[in-house]
């Protein structure tokens, strides 16, 4: 245990001593030597007391700032250390700051492979320090006696020494002063790090060039500054003379020391041994000049020797690995030419057969989808020009709409070999598009709505007008809201407009309107239909009614209501109203089984408790230091990113300063809370998981680091577009199976509409998507860590996880899929993929896999390049494979692309 002469500066022309002698350290004491009774070459007497505690059984040896004792400590019955400053050093203000600084120090850093400092003392006048006693010899006199180590023996010495300095570097402490003279092997054989008399917090250190110039880096030398990669560098220095048995600068002064600094390292061994040439890389890299080309982190050279698995070693060891340690264990090497290509030919035909099953199964495949959304705007406009509402808004929206009014009928009412044929028509209400007016801003009274929708701002201010129609641009719903205001001059309303709109006109009184029009609109032919009572009421108010009944030519025997309202003469209201529609202001929710209701119980009742233990647990790790801070901070930032992103381009803006104010602080609220849960989710599960199952983060922890072209990563980015194609072809099309076991025939699968309106809404939903798996993501993760806490069989847990994620989306697949076990067996196959993948390949595969399943799910997908939507179709298309290729890329790691499929 030593500590070093006072500092060197690179200019004196100081000879320098054989390290043994530039920095006195304790010499071994031979087992044995000390008997009862014997007396001690120190300068205390042994079996003394001092302070009424430590009883002296042994003189260790004398270093630079004084003796090391070797002390029974009677109050806890344990042998210690003591380390005593000489008297004159003792009266030395600067030597004995140093002191104190070095138990400052060392005290924060608790490890297996760091000798522990515990307190100072005082007894007769002297200060004194305790520290954990190492009964074994130091480096500096093991290499000196033996030469150079085994080759098995030195790479286990590195290992544990990495694994003590890089606790070190977590804390944020440098040592500064690495040395084979400061590294203690006991008698097992253990690896210690001792005396921080140096030792400092980063960005702290004022005297940069105190220490020993001979293991010292360039910079530090030289004055620039000091960083954990100047610990790096001695660090090579002492793995250097293990491996080699030789040291890489022997100086004779600092002016020599420096031109070998000029010169480059030079590793050379004894002539019947050779330095392992991926031992010899790791060391060159560590002994780099340039401290940005040395390794990241003491892990990092870890993971980089041969054979190494510093994971292993840390849970063999009852320690949690550190970021670093995860981001740095596990293999990377290339993935082979074969594999990467195997993948890459996976990928496209599992993207072809989604495609494939989107065009049977996606409703804009399903639908006659001829008209874009500017023809059925353009289409809309007219219509009211024809009702007579010619005045131009202040302010217009659009967009389609999906219902699932006739999908519900369908399922109940009609027979299953017939009941999606009237989908080729276009005339039943599966999707639509509908076209507002306003003489002010639409603004949605919800805040969190990126765009007006059918409903949202209200139909209530005069002039407001709302058109719907279906795909082909028929009329299927008309609303107007009247003046608020009559005009007591205007004539009355027809007599008898009220209960049948072909009545003629009395004298001097508004006559009725053209219902022919809203019919040539709606492509009806009023002639096949007879008046009835009208019982539906408009939104508005209206002077007049009508209704009839009749059949569409297209759903020949499928009856139809019409009803209609008008006021002053002009239309206010149009509906064209089938079998399957129901009130919708009247109706109630769905009718739940009792199993849904069930579910749906324990789901909230789980989400609630998720909730309160997340917040329990992150104030805990928070108050105990624990957890990834950095990398919660930026998976948040990347959500809070993908959040404001995709709102941006799907929001409609308006030119009004307070409303996009506060739609922005609306916005910025909600990005806010998703990102403080994920922020919480990832404080809670990433401990846990380091704890026990560190492999499942090395890719996400590299790609924290932003090491992009990591192999790791690109195998989990090609392995997690494989499952998730797989994942999007089976979420895509649960009826499909159905239908090809001849229970069921197909129902048209919803998509997200946001995506017809044009590119920007598209890559707006493409974004949110990746938010979704991201939180999905973490939200899996966090019920495993949850239930792999509390339960320890793992083989418990997998099933139980696989339960709780099919409980979670069990109410959304039992209406579409009527045979019980597959409504049981098909949930469970999702939760199973996503779990499989999830163990198999770790977190941020799965990110990947719901990412790129839930994008290729509800995108337009399509063969018909002549269709509007096939722009949206190739750019999710392009995204996926352009994805894969970057994956390939990286998974390669630097190798030739090809191999030598390419060679000559």
């Amino acid at each position: 245990m030593s500590n070093p002469v006072r500092p060197i500066r690179p200019s004196d022309e100081t000879t320098l001593a054989p390290a043994a002698a530039a920095t006195p350290h304790a010499s071994p004491t031979p087992s044995g030597w000390l008997s009862s009774g014997a007396s001690a070459p120190g300068t205390l007497e042994l079996g003394s007391v001092l302070a009424e505690r430590y009883r002296i059984t042994g003189f260790v040896g004398r270093g630079g700032m004084g003796d090391v004792y070797r002390a029974e400590d009677l109050r806890l019955g344990q042998t210690v250390g003591l380390k005593f400053l000489p008297e004159a050093v003792a009266t030395d203000p600067q030597r004995l700051a140093m002191f104190h600084n070095e138990v400052r120090i060392a005290r924060q850093v608790a490890h297996r492979n760091v000798c522990r400092v515990y307190d100072i003392g005082e007894a007769d006048g002297r200060i004194f320090l305790t520290m954990e006693f190492v009964d074994g010899e130091d480096l500096a006199t093991l290499l000196r006696r033996i030469g150079r180590l085994p080759s098995d023996k030195a790479l286990e010495i590195a290992r544990q020494l990495c694994a003590g300095l890089a606790a070190a570097h977590d804390l944020g402490v440098l040592h500064r002063d690495l040395k084979p003279a400061n590294i203690m092997l006991d008698n097992d054989g253990r690896v210690r790090i001792t005396d921080f008399g140096l030792a400092g917090v980063a960005g702290e250190i004022t005297d940069i060039t105190s220490g020993t110039p001979g293991y010292m880096s360039p910079e530090q030398l030289t004055g620039r500054g000091v960083s954990t990669r100047s610990d790096l560098y001695s660090l090579g220095l002492v793995l250097a003379e293990v491996f080699t048995g030789k040291r890489v600068f022997d100086a004779k002064n600092v002016a020599q020391l420096l031109r070998m600094h000029d010169d480059g390292p030079q590793l050379t061994t004894s002539a019947s041994h050779d330095l392992n040439p991926v031992v010899e890389r790791v060391l060159l890299r560590c002994l780099e000049r340039d401290p940005l080309q040395r390794p990241g982190s003491a892990l990092a050279v870890s993971a980089s020797l041969p054979g190494g698995d510093p994971l292993a070693a840390a849970l063999a060891a009852g320690e949690t690995p550190s970021r670093e340690m995860v981001a740095n264990a596990g293999h990377r090497e290339a993935l082979s030419v074969a594999r990467g290509l195997a993948a890459l030919g996976a990928i496209v035909v599992l993207l072809l057969a989604m495609v494939a099953v989107q065009e049977r199964v996606s409703v804009v495949n399903r639908v006659p989808f001829p008209k874009p959304p500017a023809v059925l705007e353009d289409r809309a406009k007219a219509m009211l020009g024809q009702f007579g509402y010619t005045d131009p808004p202040l302010d217009s929206s659009a967009s389609f709409f999906y219902t699932g009014q006739y999908v519900r009928y369908a399922s109940g009412a009609l027979p299953s070999a017939t009941r999606w044929d009237a989908l080729a028509t276009g005339r039943v209400p599966v999707i639509g598009f509908w076209y507002r007016t306003s003489p002010r801003p639409l603004v949605p009274y919800d805040y969190e709505e990126p765009v007006p929708t059918i409903q949202d701002p209200p139909l209530t201010v005069p002039g407001m007008t709302t058109v719907g129609l279906d795909t082909e641009g028929r009329l299927i719903e008309f609303h107007a809201v009247p003046p608020q205001q009559e005009d007591a001059n205007a004539p009355a309303p027809a007599e008898g407009a009220s209960t049948e709109g072909t009545s003629s006109a009395a004298a001097g009184a508004t006559p009725p309107p053209d219902w022919s029009r809203l019919f040539q609109a709606a492509d009806l032919p009023l002639s096949a239909f007879t008046p009835a009572t009208p019982v539906w009421t408009p939104h508005v108010y209206a002077d007049a009614r009508a209704a009839w009944l009749g059949t569409s030519p297209d759903l020949p025997g499928v009856p139809l209501r019409v009803e209609a309202a008008s006021y002053r003469g002009r239309p206010v209201y149009f509906q064209v109203i089938g079998p399957w529609a129901g009130p919708p202001r009247t109706s109630g929710p769905t009718p739940q089984s009792r199993l849904q209701a069930w579910t749906q119980m324990f789901a909230q009742i789980g989400i609630a408790l998720v909730m309160g233990i997340t917040a329990l647990v992150t104030y805990r790790n928070l108050k105990a230091r624990r957890g990834d801070r950095i990398g919660a901070l930026r998976a948040a930032g990347v959500t809070a990113l993908l959040s404001l992103t995709a709102g941006a381009l799907a929001a409609k803006h308006y030119p009004d300063f307070n409303v996009e104010m506060l739609r922005f602080v609306t916005q910025l609220g909600q990005t806010l809370f998703v990102a403080l849960m994920l922020w919480m989710f990832y404080m809670v599960f990433e401990p846990a998981v380091r704890r026990f199952w560190p492999e499942g983060l090395i890719a996400w922890s590299r790609l924290l680091g932003c090491d992009w072209r990591d192999p790791l990563i690109g195998r989990d980015v090609l392995a997690g577009i494989i499952a998730g194609l797989i994942w999007g072809i089976l979420t895509s099309a649960p009826l499909q199976w159905a239908s090809l076991l001849g229970r069921e025939a197909a129902a048209p699968r919803s998509l997200a509409v946001l995506s017809l309106q044009g590119v920007l809404a598209h890559i707006s939903i493409m974004l949110m998507n990746v938010l979704f798996a991201m939180s999905a993501a973490f939200l899996i993760i966090l019920v495993y860590a949850l239930l792999r806490r509390a339960i320890r069989n793992r083989w418990l847990v997998v099933p139980l996880t696989t339960v709780v994620l099919t409980l979670g989306v069990y109410p959304d697949l039992e209406l579409s899929i009527p045979p019980s076990w597959l409504s049981i067996g098909m949930p469970l196959l999702f939760s199973a993929i996503l779990l499989t993948v999830l163990l198999r390949f770790g977190l941020f595969a799965l990110v990947v896999t719901m990412a790129v399943g839930n994008m290729t799910s509800f995108a337009p997908l399509t063969f018909n390049l002549r269709a509007w939507f096939a722009p949206m179709s190739l750019i999710t298309i392009g995204v996926v494979l352009t994805l894969a290729l970057a994956g390939y890329y990286a998974a390669r790691g630097g190798q030739p692309l090809f191999g030598r499929l390419l060679d000559e």
